[in-house]
């Protein structure tokens, strides 16, 4: 799933292997000329809650976009 609004795009990716019953949740925030943890903070604020109750294993993904030198900037995984 992915939204677009405002400039920033939040990406949701569930990964599923059946044979090891690994289930995991992913979500991603970029942002550009900010930080990652800018990126980190937003998913605790308005998208974690959502997840709270799940037993899978959620990783918070903050991505940091360099707009000047067009690449990415910073990464941070929680």
């Amino acid at each position: 799933m992915m939204k677009i609004n405002n400039g920033f795009i939040l990406i949701f990716y569930q990964h599923i292997q059946i044979f090891f019953k690994n289930i995991k949740i992913f979500l991603i925030e970029f942002k550009a000329n900010q930080s990652a943890t800018t990126a980190i903070n937003q998913i605790k604020q308005k998208y974690l809650i959502s997840y709270q109750n799940s037993t899978k294993q959620i990783y918070l993904c903050g991505i940091n976009f360099d707009l000047e030198n067009r690449e990415v900037g910073e990464v941070k995984v929680i």
